[in-house]
């Protein structure tokens, strides 16, 4: 959460698709940095998201100008109505009521991160991958954090494992099948 509201328009890169984790707001209202050399990071954003957050800026720009403030590269992404940064207690109090309204009883912001790397395990996605967009130091941290949460994937080794013990392999010239051998 820290990251998502320290997130500010320079760290944004809207032509490559990309936005910079360099720093987090702090629930003190400061900003540090990342943890880790790890915590540094480029993200890639899909499509729509890069779509979406073009809009954001131009309205975000405009309700500013409204009120005699010129948006910049410190402007916050997520903003206050003073067009400031957000006060992570408030996020907090607002992120639970509407979680609660859609019918997300009790979903932490932070549950949102567990979500994503789950699923981009499940779908087959590369462990480095998804250390890289965590910030995880290690490939180690991120799997001991997110593989328990993928049983189904044993059942699909088991399978993988059989189809190769029936597969013919050639060998020296000459094909085995694997399971005569």
């Amino acid at each position: 959460l820290g990251e998502v509201l320290g997130l500010c328009w320079g760290a944004v890169s809207l032509p490559n698709g990309t936005l910079e984790v360099k720093q987090a707001l702090t629930s003190s209202g400061s900003l540090k940095e990342p943890k880790s050399a790890s915590g540094h990071r480029v993200i890639a954003l899909d499509p729509s998201t890069a779509s979406y957050l073009r809009q954001w800026r131009v309205f975000q720009s405009k309700q500013f100008s409204k009120i005699g403030i010129a948006a910049s590269e410190q402007t916050p992404v997520c903003c206050s109505n003073a067009c400031g940064f957000v006060n992570l207690s408030n996020f907090e109090t607002w992120w639970r009521k509407w979680a609660d309204s859609k019918g997300f009883d009790g979903l932490k912001f932070h549950e949102l991160r567990h979500t994503q790397a789950t699923q981009l395990l499940a779908a087959g996605m590369d462990v480095k991958t998804v250390q890289s967009r965590l910030g995880h130091a290690s490939a180690s941290l991120t799997l001991d954090l997110y593989a328990h949460a993928l049983p189904e994937r044993d059942r699909e080794a088991a399978n993988v494992m059989a189809s190769l013990a029936a597969a013919k392999k050639q060998e020296k010239g000459r094909i085995i099948d694997l399971k005569t051998a």
